[in-house]
């Protein structure tokens, strides 16, 4: 139940970074400026949330 809950949290917090990451780039707090970059961390929550499913 926990890891589901986790891979749900992890959706939450990496669909935006993936769908909209100029959101992100554009605020005047942050410190990483590419959009890929924020892509690429996105997509790696969302493995990572996976991974834990199964392990």
């Amino acid at each position: 139940m926990l890891d589901i809950l986790f891979l749900v949290v992890c959706f939450v917090i990496a669909v935006p970074a993936i769908i909209t990451p100029q959101k992100m780039t554009q605020r005047e707090g942050s410190k990483i400026k590419s959009e890929m970059a924020v892509r690429v961390c996105g997509v790696i929550i969302v493995v990572l949330g996976l991974i834990n499913l199964f392990i």
